[in-house]
């Protein structure tokens, strides 16, 4: 990292910082970011639906982001995967 900090920035990202070696701790500022509420969640996940005309049940979407969060990967994967021909259809 000193070698190339002169020309190049590096971002590192991880879930627990205590799991990153103390010399690497000390080269970098550390910034944490909290993940939205549930509910800001839910809008989003709404919003990008409606941009995508898909079809949707706001239950639907409420059991899926409490099954999930915090994991909005988790979140986007599971509701992309379970859209079929413009609807979304949780698997019962």
């Amino acid at each position: 990292m000193e070698h190339y900090s002169k020309n190049a920035r590096f971002l590192l990202t991880c879930n627990y910082i205590e799991k990153i070696i103390d010399p690497i701790q000390s080269r970098c500022t550390v910034f944490e970011i909290y993940p939205p509420s549930k509910s800001e969640v839910a809008k989003r996940i709404v919003d990008i639906l409606r941009m995508e005309d898909v079809e949707f049940e706001i239950t639907d979407i409420a059991a899926i982001v409490n099954n999930s969060y915090p994991d909005i990967r988790r979140i986007l994967s599971s509701i992309q995967m379970q859209v079929v021909n413009g609807k979304l259809i949780l698997a019962k």
